[in-house]
This record gives structure tokens, C-alpha cells and sequence, in this order.
């Protein structure tokens, strides 16, 4: 397995991890059944502080129609008010044509004109699970901590305020980098029947800032070095395919004919 070569600074620590799982007090809309229907339709705004909103067995996660006609109630459960969003919200972008669309996106900042900077977040994990990819992407993903996963490669975990867990395994994917949206182009974070805002810590956030950087610090230098080769390689593929030119050109500088 190989070795990062990322370490985390003193004002970077690794986050502890905890062993409470996600949601344990949340309502199953199932068992609920109408009343649980009932309590989705409802607008956030009368839902009070409820961080978890039961959704109807027949709704769905994106990337159904966000905003479909004849179907508001549906809609309002996935929007997010402005005064939801706030660095270190995990959120989902909608379908926008991009091959990022309608994957889960981690805020960083916003600024004052309403352009919000996220983190693009993915399950993919395939890049992690096969030994013979390791050594290439090992250092591609900062895991969210789900309180199941394990770490990797001794690389930064993003913890979730007061402890919560993702349901579903989640990686902040650094080969994506940042996309800048407005509030339109976000949507509350689901996953199953379960809906509601979570939020990286401070301190998670600010190790993944950190090790961004690093990482596409590293990455222009892997181009670097790679752009070099290739030059490298032409020169040397041009010298093969005229060996009697690069002689004459040779002899003719050093008599200066």
C-alpha cells in the first residue's frame, strides 16, 4: 500500500472520528405513513428546527425533476433558503448539464454577488477499492466520515458537525476541484427518504482547503515534469529520423563554416 506523502500540519490535526451513526432519532416516513406524507408537504419555514424531513415513499432524490409543474410541495422539500447556506453545508447540484450535475457539492464560499463555491463530492470510490489503481489516484478523494469507512493513505477525514455520520459512503473529489453555482443551481442534501442540511466542521473544512492546495500545487508540477518528457521525447524521436542532418549541423557549428 503505498505511503502519502501529504502530512497533516499542526494547526491540521486529523479529525477524531466517532462512533455515534447517522440519524438515529429520525422518523421513518414509511412506518409513518400519511402522517409522514403530511409533515413533507409542509414548508420548511413551518417545520421549525426538525433538521430531518420525512419524504413520501413515492418522492424521489434528484435528479428527478427539480421543479416540475403541478408538483410544488415536491419542489419546496429540496429548496434551500438563502439563509441555509453557509461554508461547510453539504448540499446537491442539480442536473446542469455538466458532468458534475446532481452529485453532492460541499460549499466553501460565498461572496457578494450570490457566487457560491463548492467542493464537488462523489460515491466513486472504485479509484480506492482496486489495488491497481492506488498508486495513481491515492491521493484523488477526502472521505466524509460515514462511521464505517475506512481512511486511506492517512489523508485528511471530514467530520460532520455534533458527530453525525453520512448514510451513504461520500468522498470530496479533488480531481473536480471547485465549481462556482448560484443558490438556484443547489439543492437540499437526500439520500433514500431522508432530507437535511449537514455541515463539515470548521476544522474539516479547513483541512481540505489546505490540502487542496497542496494537491494542485502537486498537480502542476506533475504536468510540469510531464510536458518536459514529452519535449524531451520529440527531440529525441526528431534526432533519430535525421541523424545525418543533426552530424552536418553539429560539424558546421564547430568550424564555424
Amino acid at each position: 500500500m503505498p505511503e502519502s506523502s501529504h502530512r497533516p500540519s499542526a494547526h491540521h490535526p486529523m479529525p477524531v472520528r466517532h462512533s455515534s451513526s447517522l440519524r438515529a432519532d429520525a422518523p421513518d416516513s414509511e412506518n409513518n405513513g400519511a402522517a409522514g406524507e403530511h409533515k413533507a408537504s409542509l414548508p420548511l419555514s413551518q417545520q421549525g428546527v426538525q433538521r430531518t424531513i420525512n419524504i413520501a415513499s413515492t418522492s424521489r432524490p434528484p435528479p428527478s425533476a427539480w421543479v416540475k409543474p403541478g408538483k410544488p410541495r415536491s419542489w419546496e422539500m429540496w429548496q434551500l433558503r438563502s439563509a441555509d447556506l453557509r461554508r461547510g453545508l453539504l448540499t446537491y447540484l442539480k442536473r446542469n448539464g455538466t458532468w458534475h450535475g446532481g452529485h453532492p457539492a460541499i460549499i466553501r464560499d460565498i461572496d457578494g454577488e450570490g457566487n457560491i463555491s463548492v467542493f464537488t463530492g462523489t460515491s466513486f470510490s472504485e479509484s480506492i477499492r482496486k489495488p491497481a489503481k492506488h498508486r495513481e489516484h491515492c491521493h484523488d478523494y477526502l472521505l466524509i466520515d460515514d462511521g464505517e469507512t475506512e481512511p486511506h493513505y492517512g489523508l485528511p477525514v471530514l467530520q460532520l458537525e455534533n458527530g453525525e455520520k453520512l448514510s451513504k459512503t461520500t468522498y470530496v473529489s479533488m480531481v473536480a476541484g471547485s465549481a462556482t453555482v448560484k443558490k438556484e443551481g443547489l439543492a437540499r442534501w437526500s439520500h433514500g427518504k431522508k432530507s437535511g442540511n449537514y455541515h463539515i466542521t470548521a476544522a474539516s473544512m479547513d483541512a481540505a482547503e489546505a490540502y487542496f492546495r497542496w494537491y494542485t500545487t502537486m498537480q502542476a508540477e506533475k504536468k510540469r515534469r510531464a510536458e518536459e518528457a514529452r519535449q524531451q521525447a520529440m527531440l529525441s524521436e526528431q534526432g533519430a529520423q535525421h541523424p545525418q542532418t543533426n552530424l552536418s549541423s553539429s560539424a558546421h557549428r564547430y568550424y564555424g563554416a
